[in-house]
Parts: C-alpha cells; sequence; structure tokens
C-alpha cells in the first residue's frame, strides 16, 4: 500500500487536493456532490475537518440506508441506443445531429469504446427503452411479445416475448432520449486520464 500526504489549505476540498497529488480518486460527477463515488474512511484527525453540509449528510444517508431505497420500482428491462454524429445520413460529422441509431455492441460495445476514446465522442444521445409491469396479476392475457424501438430499422428493434405467465401482467414502456452535449468533458475527466482511458490524444 503506498501512502500519500497531502496538506489541503484551509477551505480547500479534499478531492481537489488528492486529484492534484495524483491520487486517482473516482468521482463520477465530477466532485458536484451528485453521484457519491469519492467516498473516503477519515481513520485520524476528524476532529480538525469542518462539519458536513446538509447535502453531503443527504448524501451518505442515501448510500448508507440498511434497506436500499428503489430507485425505479418493477422495472424489467431496460434497453439502450446510441445516437450517433457520423455524418452517415448526408451531414458532417461532429456537427451535433444525430446520424444513425446503434446497439451498443460491436464496434460500438463498451469494451470497444474504451479501447478507442475517440469513436465515444462519436455518440451525442442515448435512447433509453424502460420496461415496468404492474406488480398485480390483471384480468386478461396481455399480448405475447413487444418491440421497443419501433420507429427505427429492424436491425435495432429489440423483441421481447412473454410466456403465458409473464403476459398476466401488464407491461409500460416510457421510451426518452437523454442528449449528451459534454461528451468531451465526461470522456476527458480527470479520473479517466489519470487511468489511462481514453488514449491521451483524444483529450487534447
Amino acid at each position: 500500500m503506498s501512502i500519500v500526504t497531502a496538506r489541503p489549505a484551509e477551505g480547500e476540498v479534499l478531492l481537489d487536493r488528492l486529484l492534484e497529488e495524483g491520487v486517482a480518486v473516482a468521482h463520477e460527477c465530477g466532485g458536484k456532490l451528485a453521484c457519491s463515488s469519492c467516498q473516503i474512511i477519515v481513520r485520524e484527525g476528524a476532529e480538525r475537518l469542518s462539519a458536513a453540509s446538509e447535502d453531503e449528510l443527504d448524501m451518505l444517508e442515501r448510500v448508507t440506508l440498511s434497506t436500499p431505497a428503489p430507485i425505479g420500482e418493477n422495472v424489467v428491462n431496460l434497453q439502450v441506443l446510441y445516437g450517433i454524429d457520423d455524418g452517415s445520413s448526408g451531414g458532417l460529422a461532429n456537427d451535433n445531429v444525430v446520424d444513425a441509431w446503434v446497439a451498443p455492441t460491436g464496434a460500438w460495445s463498451f469494451a470497444s469504446l474504451q479501447a478507442d476514446g475517440e469513436a465515444a465522442l462519436a455518440i451525442k444521445a442515448l435512447r433509453l427503452a424502460i420496461v415496468v409491469r404492474s406488480t398485480e396479476r390483471q384480468g386478461v392475457q396481455g399480448p405475447a411479445s413487444m418491440t421497443l424501438f419501433p420507429d427505427l430499422p429492424a436491425d435495432v428493434q429489440v423483441t421481447l416475448n412473454y410466456t403465458t405467465e409473464q403476459r398476466s401482467f401488464q407491461y409500460q414502456v416510457y421510451d426518452t432520449i437523454v442528449p449528451l452535449p459534454n461528451q468531451r468533458i465526461a470522456l476527458c475527466a480527470e479520473h479517466r486520464r489519470y487511468g489511462g482511458i481514453p488514449s491521451a490524444g483524444a483529450c487534447i
């Protein structure tokens, strides 16, 4: 185990000081107090720290509940497509217009995007299909299948098939698009660059 000595100035955020010292502390939200990924354990000297703010206490309570608080109940399926801005629809690449929707497989799989950070910058939006199911069985049988993203080409549509038992429940699909306007900022966040992801050239 390596030991790093960091001496934050009065009022300085500890996360900022650790990052300056080269400590790769995860902070998915960029230090905005929105994700709790940068938790640390203070073993000594806690009395010299300022009191936790209400926002900090609220975040800590949410991630340490003995009974996890549900974020979305009865979600039984989640599918995602990437909105690609590559000029393939006749426009220009990187003009912030989605040219095509692709499944996160093959060249667009997580492993491929981790290896090629520049390719990930072409993703300008996410399209999510969230399937939720009723808590109680219904009096009638539902359809034997459901197609997600039905307005898109067949090669990116997702078909869900249901058993007789599953058809006794009611299903609802929430289809939404999440734009990613700051993709380069997220991709090149400090904690990712400390880990060598993506390649250095992608963040110039």
